[in-house]
């Protein structure tokens, strides 16, 4: 049995952490200036720059936060005998027939990489069950995830899987 795991390179955490401290520094001068604002401005434009301000704190800062989650409760695919198991974020989530997928691709542009996994609809031999019993963990994997869907194939996007991660999967099938 193989274990395959996710990689966060230092690079996009680097680009994650400096859009954090861009929307926060915006943020934060939004909170400043609103109680600098000239009086007949200051009732309605007060609330509405503070929240603005937090707002961009937020948004700035969720990237980040997302990396380094995933850091601690990576996604993984290990490999047995006859299946593979998809954990996403430690939670196993797809159980797939080693025969009945039909190509793999290794996919990668600037930082968003991964596994394109091409999967076979209409073979007797295809078995896709889902482990995780939570539905909106698996619609939320899926929306984001599934590339094509056709009559005969599917094609299932496995993120931050590195090439080495991809050639060993290749070898393994």
């Amino acid at each position: 049995m193989n274990i395959l795991f996710c990689y966060i390179s230092q690079k996009q955490k680097f680009l994650a952490l400096r859009k954090s401290l861009y929307f926060g520094f915006l943020g934060f001068i939004l909170i400043f200036i609103s109680p600098n604002l000239p009086s007949f401005l200051e009732i309605k434009s007060f609330k509405f720059l503070s929240l603005l301000g937090i707002f961009f704190i937020i948004y700035g800062s969720l990237p980040y936060k997302q990396l380094s989650f995933l850091e601690s409760h990576p996604h993984k695919i290990v490999m047995e005998q006859k299946f593979l198991i998809f954990y996403f974020f430690n939670l196993p989530l797809i159980k797939l027939s080693k025969d009945s997928i039909n190509e793999i691709k290794y996919f990668s542009k600037k930082n968003h990489f991964g596994i394109n996994l091409s999967i076979k609809i209409n073979d007797k031999k295809t078995k896709i069950i889902f482990l995780e019993k939570r539905k909106k963990i698996i619609q939320k994997f899926l929306k984001k995830n599934l590339l094509e869907k056709t009559e005969d194939k599917i094609t299932i996007f496995f993120p931050y899987f590195n090439e080495n991660s991809f050639k060993k999967l290749k070898e393994n099938i």
